[in-house]
């Protein structure tokens, strides 16, 4: 979350002085460096018998879980919910010229501070209201985040960078929320792998939400029709999260007997 605020000024320099590809180059060899020369420094923590994850028979693995027509909503969800966020995270500086927001390298530090700060807000407010609860939240948001920035040049610039704050902190929110999602309903023993199944909707929309805004961009000239449909699959997004809440509301309500 917190790599672009890093590396984004760096890679605008480097793009100035030495062009695209070279720099693509360097930063490709200096990650495959520092990366595994880290992973050589860490360490398991100490095993505390108290905290070791313990399977239990209510524990399923990816095979059972794909079976589930709940893991498939959640999926849907999830594909829902990364998509407007990869599509501004992947348009950031695109988006900050073509609306006048502010200077690349500026917008793309200030998308990933939000986006590292939403895994935090968020994840405080799932404590206090539950994740479900906050699903819902971060998709509004989310929603309103994107129709500010498509009236931008209406509204202004700073209803522009709001928005893209908006997005930005919801997507973080819904990366931190999705793990603890798929612990809750399939176990926590085999989460590992199972939240690697449910990462694939990360994949999708990490593909599709790029390039439909590349798309509509090249085609008309603006990414206005791109945030419209990210708006619509939000609304999509809080009707299948209500109808999830419902669904397991439901299950869990013991019946009651008649006599």
């Amino acid at each position: 979350g917190s790599g672009a605020i890093i590396l984004a000024p760096i890679a605008t320099s480097m793009i100035g002085n030495i062009g695209i590809n070279m720099t693509f180059r360097v930063l490709g060899a200096v990650l495959l460096v520092v990366i595994c020369a880290a992973s050589f420094l860490m360490q398991n923590p100490p095993v505390n018998e108290n905290a070791t994850v313990v399977a239990n028979n209510t524990d399923k693995d990816y095979k059972q879980m794909l079976r589930e027509s709940n893991f498939w909503i959640l999926w849907v969800i999830y594909t829902f919910a990364a998509t407007s966020g990869m599509m501004v995270i992947g348009h950031a500086a695109n988006i900050a010229s073509t609306y006048s927001i502010g200077t690349g390298a500026v917008v793309v530090m200030i998308v990933g501070l939000a986006n590292t700060l939403g895994r935090i807000f968020w994840g405080t407010v799932s404590d206090k209201v539950g994740r479900y609860k906050t699903l819902v939240l971060m998709f509004i948001v989310s929603a309103v985040g994107l129709m500010l920035v498509n009236f931008t040049d209406t509204l202004g610039a700073v209803a522009g960078i709001v928005g893209l704050v908006g997005i930005a902190l919801s997507f973080g929110g819904f990366l931190g929320s999705f793990p603890g999602i798929t612990a809750e309903n399939w176990g926590a023993s085999k989460s590992a792998s199972n939240y690697g199944w449910m990462f694939i909707a990360y994949g999708i929309a990490a593909v599709f939400g790029p390039s439909l805004a590349s798309m509509i961009r090249e085609a008309t000239g603006s990414y206005s029709l791109a945030f419209i449909i990210s708006t619509v699959m939000a609304v999509f997004g809080i009707v299948l999260t209500m109808w999830y809440m419902k669904r397991i509301s439901q299950k869990e309500t013991p019946a009651v007997e008649v006599k």
